[in-house]
């Protein structure tokens, strides 16, 4: 056997998960799988996942380790460890691709944005004791990319079983302000071909997983190209006989295409998560979010009740703090969650994240209340405020969050919830996965400043 490889998905180290608990929100680090198969075969490959197993001290010639921005503490803790044991790394993901400079104080190179076409020549330079400081993507097409190394993960990794997490396309074309997808991975909705797919989720069955997440940022897209592609892959699905549960994320505007729905409940669809964001116009106006706004200036309930109808859970995300939110902000939306029957919900304050205009506009006016960096990317984290609001004041904004918290994802309310989505779903599983998504993010209350 040759070199070998360490690929790590850090934790932060405060988190109730590490190594211990089972969580329905964890998912295998999909990036990391790819990488591994991108990687030539006379290499030793390990993935190390800290929701799994945290990381003392390995052996290894070459670690990879990628993060967002709320653990890229823990990365740079893990990175300079290493660096003082004279072991070489490489630093990925979307908080390195949107910082470059910073990662490369604690990395030795970096890769920005996808692995597909800069991996090989990063283990070639490896190799040949050549290996630059940065490595860029061209964005490739990504017919005939590599099957992910699945079979370096834990055989569970989640509260539900087993799930794998598949990957049909990159790229958002919408440009939401608070939100670097769209500016790192590009606009251009990059797709794989759909038989290919379909063999992957087919191989997936054969092989004893019968749950799937697609992690695509829009597992629909936007446009009636895109939407024909979705409704092919849910077509294959069922024409394959491939019996599977599976939930993504996608835009509102799925509910009105009802022959898509039909489909994707055929397929085995059980819950998608949908950024509703808000239920201000003025306030999707100013984020960008183009399918919303078209949704009727935000009257969400007709596509909530297409969806509930083809026995589909809606996970809704809510963002609070925006420029017109004022502390009537929180018994609104609690009281539309509540009459639409929206199963799941995600709220979280207004976080602006590097590499979006959003912290571009809020860091020029002087608007951030954590700036210490890196520490201070660990309160990134869509759970503590780190910007000053305009409508309201931190603490308010903070306490609303953790009321609003406790009267969705407490016991009884959760219980209540999976109720109604039983009854409106005609659906165990979602019912189930419901449950088990509310009282996973009751574990993640909002923190006071």
């Amino acid at each position: 056997m040759g070199n070998k490889l360490l690929l790590i998905n850090p934790l932060q180290k405060n988190s109730k998960t590490m190594g211990k608990e089972k969580n329905v929100l964890n998912v295998p680090p999909l990036s990391l799988a790819y990488v591994a198969a991108l990687t030539p075969d006379n290499w030793d490959i390990e993935i190390l996942d800290e929701t799994e197993n945290e990381f003392i001290s390995q052996e290894a010639d070459l670690v990879g380790i990628t993060s967002f921005t709320h653990n890229v503490p823990r990365a740079y803790e893990i990175l300079v460890f290493l660096k003082k044991r004279g072991i070489s790394t490489i630093m990925g993901g979307i908080h390195a691709s949107a910082l470059t400079k910073e990662a490369l104080e604690f990395a030795d190179a970096v890769v920005v944005g996808d692995a597909f076409d800069t991996w090989p020549s990063v283990i070639k330079d490896f190799e040949n004791n050549s290996l630059k400081r940065v490595y860029e993507s061209k964005k490739p097409n990504l017919e005939g990319i590599v099957t992910p190394r699945r079979d370096l993960f834990p055989k569970e990794s989640s509260l539900t079983g087993k799930i794998a997490t598949v990957q049909t396309a990159i790229g958002c074309p919408f440009g939401c302000n608070f939100c670097s997808v769209s500016q790192l991975y590009g606009k251009k909705y990059r797709t794989r071909p759909i038989n290919q797919v379909l063999d992957e989720l087919e191989e997936l069955q054969t092989g004893g997983t019968n749950k799937i997440f697609f992690v695509d940022d829009n597992i629909v897209g936007y446009g009636p190209k895109a939407e024909q592609r979705a409704l092919s892959l849910f077509k294959g699905m069922v024409e394959r006989g491939l019996s599977l549960k599976w939930a993504g994320q996608a835009s509102v505007n799925i509910g009105d295409n009802q022959s898509l729905l039909e489909y994707a409940e055929k397929s085995g669809c059980s819950a998608l998560f949908i950024g509703f964001e808000s239920l201000n116009p003025t306030v999707l106006k100013k984020m960008g979010k183009t399918p919303n706004i078209k949704a009727n200036n935000g009257d969400y309930k007709p596509r909530i009740n297409m969806l509930h109808h083809h026995g589909i859970a809606v996970i809704g995300g809510f963002i609070f703090g925006n420029d017109e939110d004022t502390k009537e902000v929180f018994d609104i939306t609690r009281d539309f969650v509540f009459s639409t029957g929206i199963d799941v919900t995600q709220y979280a304050p207004l976080t602006p994240l590097p590499g979006t205009r959003l912290y571009s506009d809020m860091l020029k006016e002087g608007r951030l209340l954590f700036t210490n960096y890196p520490n201070d990317w660990a309160l990134y984290d869509f759970a503590h405020v780190v910007g000053k609001p305009r409508g309201m004041t931190s603490k308010e904004l903070s306490d609303g969050l953790t009321r609003l918290c406790n009267e969705s994802f407490s016991l009884l309310p959760a219980i209540k919830r999976a109720g109604n989505t039983l009854r409106n779903t005609g659906n165990m599983y979602s019912t189930i996965y419901s449950f088990a998504w509310n009282r996973a993010f009751n574990k993640g209350r909002i923190n006071s400043c």
